[in-house]
């Protein structure tokens, strides 16, 4: 488990994907604290999940926030077995096809 100080939990993060020698994958739920803001400028891909009737000005800001080369925006895989594949690590993310590029719009 990370830290809850943000600022310990960027410098544990950057240490455990410094020595996993593995791409790393780091979820965030909520909102973002000042704190992890340079870390997730150190990825290169970056996914906001939003409902699909999420109002448009708020999935426009959510993608232009993003602080990555390569962002999009996507709805929650509904439930069922996808979803369920998914959660366990078993399957493939089929609902990102093409990941949009900053300047290419949202």
């Amino acid at each position: 488990m990370l830290p809850a100080d943000p600022a310990e939990a960027a410098d544990r993060v950057r240490q455990l994907a410094a020595r996993a020698g593995v791409p790393v994958v780091l979820g965030l739920c909520g909102p973002r604290a000042d704190a992890l803001e340079p870390l997730l400028a150190e990825q290169d891909v970056a996914v906001a999940v939003l409902p699909s009737d999420a109002d448009a000005a708020l999935r426009t800001l959510a993608f232009l926030a993003l602080p990555t080369p390569v962002r999009s925006i996507h709805a929650p895989v509904p439930a069922g077995p996808a979803r369920w594949a998914a959660m366990t690590g078993l399957g493939r993310l089929r609902s990102l096809p093409a990941l949009a590029r900053e300047g290419a719009g949202g």
